[in-house]
């Protein structure tokens, strides 16, 4: 974690108000015991893969992508979402046509520098790396996996990255996280892979005016996991977005955040 600004902490601290008044009933996936899967630190890794008690034992390396302009907007404004506020401090930030698929700014790319500067120094192989198809998480994962020697495909060479649409922000309403076109992002981000299987359809057919629920969010995050236990090797990288991870973990992540964790997955 890095020091923020007294802006950021107001931001980060409306951000969290809200989304924890969203999150309602809904328990986080990793501290729900009704969910196959239990979280630990990684110092417990080979204790817990030893203990034979789960079927899947992993460590996952979760990054909140860097600063977005949307974030930038939000910053600028001095308060974050607005869209159910019962007395708006103004219009809602994340609204504005001009930030759809918001990308990094300058200070976004130097904290993706940073994740990359900490995966290098501590020789952390990444076998699997996984990308939300929104732009700014994909940016931060092509700078932060710059310094590693990593081909997450042995069948496609010259693919780093696999994108997920189960990976992307909590959707609805907010301009900054709708997606572009799969034509698009093949084009733009040529080192991810954009499998059918993970982007079904050519356009955004996710985003509305309504806000995703976090049962919603829950569900699929429950998905994602699901699949990622079922992959060879250890190592896995995730780049996503705050709500997302907050539903998951129940903890809010900075921009340019980097948190290691074992997730272990139940036997059924």
């Amino acid at each position: 974690q890095r020091d923020m600004s007294d802006k950021e902490e107001l931001v980060a601290q409306d951000e969290l108000t809200k989304h924890r008044a969203e999150l309602g009933g809904v328990i986080p996936v990793l501290l729900d015991p009704k969910r196959a899967f239990v979280k630990f630190p990684v110092a417990e890794f080979d204790r817990v893969q030893a203990s034979g008690e789960y079927k899947s034992v992993k460590i996952f390396h979760f990054v909140r992508h860097g600063q977005g302009i949307h974030n930038q907007r939000a910053l600028e404004a001095g308060y974050g979402c607005q869209c159910n506020a019962e007395k708006p401090q103004g219009p809602c930030p994340y609204k504005s046509k001009e930030i759809l698929d918001a990308p990094l700014t300058d200070q976004g790319k130097q904290e993706g520098q940073k994740v990359s500067d900490y995966l290098a120094q501590n020789k952390i192989k990444i076998e699997h790396a996984f990308v939300s198809p929104l732009s700014r998480a994909i940016q931060t994962a092509q700078i932060a996996m710059s310094k590693l020697d990593t081909k997450a495909f042995e069948a496609e060479p010259n693919k780093t990255f696999r994108c997920d649409e189960l990976l992307r922000e909590q959707y609805g309403s907010h301009i900054c996280d709708k997606r572009n076109s799969k034509t698009w992002l093949n084009k733009t981000y040529p080192d991810v892979l954009f499998a059918d299987d993970d982007i079904k359809t050519e356009d955004d057919t996710w985003f509305t005016e309504e806000r995703e629920s976090k049962e919603h969010l829950a569900e699929r995050i429950n998905d994602f996991l699901g699949h990622t236990q079922k992959l060879p090797g250890t190592n896995v990288a995730v780049f996503t977005h705050s709500a997302l991870l907050f539903t998951m973990t129940g903890e809010w992540f900075q921009t340019g955040e980097l948190r290691s964790m074992v997730i272990a997955s139940k036997h059924e």
